[in-house]
Order: C-alpha cells, then structure tokens, then sequence
C-alpha cells in the first residue's frame, strides 16, 4: 500500500483519479474527508449509507440497494464512502482508481461514533435522513464486528488494488487525512 497522507495521485495522476473509494471503521471520518475530497476534486460524492437506509431506520434489501450502487459505480467518476453490503466492497475497490482507508484506533471510533449519536440524536445526520436515536449500544457492537472481523479483509483487498496499480492510501491517525486534504487544497487537482 502506498504511503501515508501525500497527495501524490491526485497530483501525478489526475487524469486518471476519477473512482475514488473510502472506506473504514463508523466514526473514522468518512463522510467529513469524503465531502472535502469531493470539494477538492469537483468528483460527486455518494454516502452509502443514504442509499441502504429508509427513513425509521429501515433498511433496503439488498438487491435494491446493489442495483442503486451498481448505477453510481458506472459513472465514469465518483467518490463512494461507506461499508454497506458486504458483497459490494470488494466489487468497488476492484475498480478504484483511488483508496483511502481511514483506520483510526478503535477507542477513537467509539468516541467519535458517540460524539456524533449524541449531537444527531433527534435531528438527521448530514449523510443520513435519520436521527441517531436508539442506535448507540448497536454500534458499538457494530464498530467491534467490523475492527475485529472486516478490517482484516479491508486490509487484505487494499493490497490486491495496490499491487494492480490503484492508489492505496492508509490513514492510521486523523491529522494524516488532515494532513493529505490541506495538502491537496494547497497544490489542486492537477
């Protein structure tokens, strides 16, 4: 995997960074970098969790929910942060030009996933039409599963788009995408 926080694929390779992929643990920041990446770049950005929930917290079936990422996946550009539908991670990091990988301390996350379910807990997120109310001890379980069980993987499909050239960045720590994105904004997009 490439290094961590420089800019370089955006600068060196513009042109070619167009299916940009991030990914991590809830409460690493996805949707915060994604919004600023997309604000960076000028690529359309799409929270995966807007498409698997319904308003009340109902999720979509699956199918629903592929066919709606299979149709943002076949723009010819994009930003998609999230985790949803284990089936379709892989299938997206196969043709990303661009990973980010936000993997942050898993006592991190639990903070900031409590931070944000407090502030969000009777109005809708930026990235969700739904308060966060009721779902606090159900993600706490879900931050463990995906650390313990996910990253793995994560980590093991990050490889395989670096070794068929895509750029992988791994951020262990926040000032690291910090870092990349007021890097980004100082040199452009290209």
């Amino acid at each position: 995997m490439e290094h961590r926080g420089r800019p370089g694929p955006f600068r060196r390779k513009a042109s070619l960074t167009r299916r940009v992929c991030v990914i991590g643990n809830g409460g690493n920041g996805k949707s915060t970098f994604s919004d600023r990446l997309g604000e960076l770049t000028g690529l359309e950005v799409t929270h995966l969790d807007r498409l698997v929930w319904r308003p009340g917290w109902i999720r979509v079936p699956d199918a629903e929910f592929l066919a709606a990422h299979d149709a943002v996946m076949a723009r010819t550009e994009w930003v998609i942060d999230g985790l949803e539908v284990l089936d379709a991670i892989p299938r997206r990091m196969a043709v990303a030009d661009t990973i980010f990988f936000l993997d942050h301390p898993l006592p991190l996350s639990y903070w900031w996933a409590l931070k944000r379910q407090v502030r969000y807990a009777f109005r809708p997120s930026p990235d969700l039409a739904n308060p966060l109310l009721g779902v606090t001890f159900k993600m706490a379980a879900i931050l463990w599963r995906v650390h313990r069980e996910l990253r793995p993987r994560l980590l093991e499909w990050s490889a395989e788009a670096a070794a068929r050239g895509a750029a992988v960045h791994w951020f262990r720590r926040p000032h690291e995408s910090r870092r990349y994105l007021e890097e980004l904004e100082a040199g452009g997009r290209g």
